[in-house]
């Protein structure tokens, strides 16, 4: 189903969705064994996403038994089909036994100042022994007869069906996250049995991650620091006071997930050792193994389609594109049946970071223009007292922070972060391409998710709170100075501002609170006037906050896809438009779905009889529209030391992406058209491409050497059509040509880890090189015969490449080398680092800090003379539109 069949959905009368499921815990497909209702919900900064559901357990199949640990290799498990069978199970306790082999978890007392590590026991005295087991090894699974095969934190993910289209080959990912509790409950008298799964997302093992509000206590006291695995603490030993006293709000969200190397996740650079607990190994440790997304600036006097590019990426996640295209009514984003299964069976738990579970996902941001603007968000303070270590906690800290300028943080579908400006005052329409439709506009000419965003004949019941909360009329707002070591404050005149509002205090009479913003003052000279400015949009901002909570709405609605926290919501038989606070999806196995959402912010549609015009207004009477905090923070800089302010611009920012628009108050860059064929040819094979064999890894490149010099001696002249590709290249001929050219993305492909080339036989310079299937045979002939075991793509299996020419097999897999790209720039000097230790048993080939510049085409480094084996010029005469790389499980 393409994208552009969601943009003509329309309510109908009576109208129910099928839907079919998948659920995989620990990589195993628990499907067949659903009972009972699914039920997801997803919570906005205040709450996390869950899951709940149950699997039937008959015979015991989700239980360990004596049978399995007495024979767990041959005849320990049931196998064969059916629901009776052990198979999943065995897969399950196999790969978890293969972990508890390489862990050894041991309890340690520190006892009269001498650290002692076993299992604790007590003797009949009641004194404490420290007594090892045989095999002096604490397992993480301890694997004891009637326990659940899953554990507590095991990876899950949920995936649906595309409800318009029930005999698709389309899915969606629905949840991303880690089983919470798996209780079992058995009725021996009937024989039933069934696990009751409850799972949360990422954000809820944020709570588990402590931070240190206080290093210079930790350095007088010397207290205890953990670093266990993913739970490892965070501290900054050289800021002797709050961590995130002066940063930014999404400089802190980024330094607490992606760690203070940005884009390296917690395994990165430092190593997994429990022995590692001094300071400069607990710093810049991130989020299991999150990088860096999409940056997204949207700027209201040119919005271009952004949101409902954002809610797209929000929704499907980046499994198939890092962020939707431009032209997003022709992506298609659904993963296949094969995709799904595939991401499915890799989402376990594994230390040698293998696969992609919900630890290895994406922070996003959605930003107003101009950023946030705030370097100290929460008070400073430094405590040189003796007293024991301060902390808190990652989640903590973000919730703080988020709540001073009301930025939801929220865990997508697909278990990605998100740190979005709140979206008061938007409606529907704001969600199609141009951001022009209104409300009043007729559906056939809305185009976009504004129907989507649209409830009438789908609303089922409703609970309409509209005054449901005191709010107050008249808010007083202070502010300090975030320039110091500590906070301070103009204690002589204390700047101060009010809001307030004459109609809503005649209303619901005078109701005075008071917020305090001790970041408010950035520099030393605004104290003065920018300073009661600045407090001004601040009180705006929390006064809207205010409103926004006072009216709610909650209700239930008929199935829907595609709903999320912080989206507008357009109540077409309550006229009112509200934004999104949490939404409940329930599945009934065998039965119809159905939502629950809870809304604030309630607009109300209002009816101005002298216009005959109606409008949608907040409590105030007045519009409102997203703030602009490049106005908040005036984007003059730092005047006392001359520093510029950043302001960022609008479009897109990226390090997974190359759609990117970086003009201020212009449109995003138009779509391309569709390439015909002889475009799509003209884009692979012309350049910019790299010929030279200097840039292939140096073990490679003598392999390829002796192949293009084996061909000669036989007559054979060889063309290097292409050998290291560029990652941008590579997604360029994807974008161009899915399907015809390639079905490798950036990083898919041994090209871009100089450990693969395209050679093509010359017929003769005037006809070019040939791709005719019986001359490319003969190539791999030579390799067959000299012996170089390269891998040759005339043997794959989705297409024929048979000029393309990779690594032997046995070198290293795509998933090793595409756990590298984490580095950045330099990820192919880690490939190459790894193959080293790998394949010459730690003798270095190269210099890893000085990767060879190409120098012509067909140059080949210490050849005599420097010419080597001449390579033609390319040409698109014979040379069809396919034939560049197949999936990575095809070359593997």
């Amino acid at each position: 189903m393409p994208m552009s069949d969601i943009y003509k959905f329309q309510e109908r009368r009576f109208c129910a969705y099928r839907h079919r499921l998948k659920i995989f815990i620990f990589g195993v497909d628990v499907s067949p064994w659903l009972r009972g209702t699914v039920n997801i919900v997803y919570g906005n900064r205040d709450s996390f996403n869950t899951a709940n559901f149950e699997i039937s357990n008959p015979h015991r199949i989700w239980q360990i038994t004596k049978q399995n640990m007495d024979d767990p290799n041959v005849k320990g498990f049931r196998q064969g089909a059916g629901e009776y069978s052990e198979a999943a199970k065995k897969r399950v306790f196999k790969l978890k036994d293969q972990i508890n082999q390489e862990y050894s978890l041991k309890t340690t007392l520190a006892q009269h100042g001498t650290p002692l590590q076993a299992p604790i026991s007590v003797d009949a005295g009641g004194n404490i022994q420290f007594k090892p087991p045989a095999d002096d090894v604490e397992r993480k699974y301890r694997f004891a007869i009637n326990d659940c095969i899953f554990n507590k934190h095991d990876p899950i993910r949920i995936f649906i069906q595309n409800p318009f289209r029930s005999t698709s080959d389309e899915w969606l990912e629905v949840f991303c996250g880690f089983v919470q509790d798996h209780p079992v409950t058995t009725d021996y008298f009937n024989g039933n049995s069934f696990v009751r799964i409850s799972a949360y997302c990422i954000r809820h093992m944020l709570t588990k991650m402590r931070v240190q509000k206080n290093p210079l206590q930790n350095q007088s006291t010397g207290d205890l620091f953990l670093n266990a695995g993913f739970f490892a603490d965070f501290q900054k030993p050289s800021q002797l006071s709050q961590p995130f006293g002066k940063s930014s709000l999404e400089t802190t969200i980024r330094e607490l997930i992606l760690g203070s190397s940005i884009g390296d996740g917690f395994d990165a650079k430092v190593a997994d050792s429990s022995a590692a607990t001094n300071n400069r190994s607990l710093q810049e440790k991130g989020v299991g193994q999150f990088s860096l997304g999409n940056i997204i600036c949207y700027d209201p006097k040119n919005p271009g389609n952004l949101l409902e590019r954002w809610h797209l990426m929000t929704t499907f996640g980046c499994n198939r594109v890092p962020f939707p295209d431009a032209n997003i009514q022709k992506d298609n984003l659904w993963l296949t049946t094969k995709q799904a299964n595939v991401l499915g069976a890799d989402t376990i738990w594994h230390p040698a970071r293998k696969y992609r579970g919900p630890d290895a996902r994406y922070l996003h941001m959605l930003l107003p223009i101009g950023g946030t603007g705030a370097s100290a968000l929460t008070e400073s303070t430094v405590a040189n007292t003796p007293s024991s270590a301060e902390f808190t906690t990652r989640w903590d800290i973000i919730k703080e922070f988020a709540e001073k300028l009301d930025f939801q943080v929220m865990t997508s579908p697909s278990g990605d972060i998100l740190v979005e400006f709140p979206m008061y005052g938007f409606s529907p329409s704001a969600f199609s391409p141009k951001g022009t439709n209104h409300e009043h506009d007729s559906p056939q000419s809305k185009v976009g998710l504004t129907n989507i965003f649209s409830f009438l004949y789908h609303q089922k019941e409703e609970t309409l709170n509209d005054e449901g909360e005191d709010f107050p009329t008249v808010l007083m707002v202070g502010g300090g100075q975030a320039t110091e070591q500590e906070n301070t404050k103009d204690k002589t005149f204390p700047p101060r501002s009010h809001i307030y509002s004459p109609v809503l205090a005649s209303r619901y009479g005078v109701i005075v609170e008071s917020v305090d913003f001790p970041f408010a003052g950035q520099t030393a000279s605004d104290i003065g006037g920018a300073l009661i400015s600045r407090l001004s949009r601040l009180g705006m901002i929390e006064y809207t906050k205010r409103l926004a909570n006072s009216s709610t709405w909650e209700g239930s609605l008929a199935y829907r896809p595609f709903l999320f926290p912080n989206r507008p919501l357009h109540l077409k038989r309550s006229n009112r438009i509200g934004n999104l606070t949490s939404v409940s999806y329930s599945w009934g196995i065998g039965k119809d779905a159905q939502v629950t959402a809870s809304l604030n912010n309630l607009m109300a549609e209002r009816y101005d009889p002298e216009t005959k015009k109606s409008s949608f207004r907040l409590l105030t009477g007045a519009l409102n529209c997203p703030i602009s905090y490049a106005n908040l923070w005036g984007n003059t800089g730092d005047k006392e030391t001359g520093e510029a302010a950043a302001e960022p611009k609008s479009g897109v920012m990226s390090n997974v992406t190359t759609n990117v628009g970086t003009t201020s108050g212009t449109e995003p860059p138009e779509p391309e058209k569709p390439l015909s064929p002889g475009q799509v040819r003209e884009r692979i094979t012309n350049p910019p491409v790299t010929t030279g064999l200097d840039r292939l890894y140096p073990k490679f490149r003598s392999l390829v050497v002796q192949l293009i010099e084996g061909c000669q001696a036989e007559g054979i002249k060889v063309s290097v059509r292409e050998s290291y590709r560029s990652p941008e290249r590579q997604q360029a001929i994807y974008n161009a040509a899915k399907g015809t050219g390639t079905n490798a993305e950036a990083f898919q492909s041994w090209h871009q880890y100089g450990l693969a080339v395209d050679l093509a036989p010359v017929v003769d310079k005037q006809a070019g090189i040939s791709s005719d299937r019986e001359a490319l045979a003969r190539i791999n002939d030579v390799n067959v015969r000299l012996g170089l075991n390269l891998r040759w793509g005339g043997n794959f299996k989705s297409f024929y490449d048979g000029w393309h020419f990779e690594k032997p097999i046995s070198w290293i897999n795509l998933k090793t080398a595409m756990s590298f790209t984490k580095y950045g720039a330099t990820y192919m000097e880690e490939v190459w680092k790894h193959l080293d230790q790998t394949i010459n048993g730690g003798a270095s080939s190269f210099d890893p800090k000085a990767l060879p510049v190409p120098t012509g085409t067909g140059a080949i480094p210490g050849n005599p003379g420097g010419a080597g084996p001449v390579a033609e010029p390319c040409s698109t005469r014979i040379l069809p539109a396919s034939g560049f790389d197949n999936l990575p499980e095809d070359s593997e």
